[in-house]
């Protein structure tokens, strides 16, 4: 179900980044690496405030994607 929302949050707030890395974050949780490397990277794209661009930093390198 949190899924479902994220992807409306992403949906309804296309150049929010945060919103982007809570995607990848429920994506990385659920065991997709694929899908959440691919909004992880799309967060870090949007020029995401520190706090944003820390959390999506860390889960790619978790993610062995940075």
């Amino acid at each position: 179900r949190a899924l479902q929302y994220f992807k409306l949050n992403v949906k309804n707030n296309p150049t929010d980044a945060n919103c982007y890395d809570s995607l990848g974050e429920c994506y990385k949780t659920m065991g997709d690496k694929k899908n959440a490397i691919k909004y992880l990277k799309k967060s870090l794209a949007l020029n995401p405030p520190p706090n944003v661009k820390a959390n999506s930093e860390k889960l790619l390198t978790e993610l062995g994607a940075m």
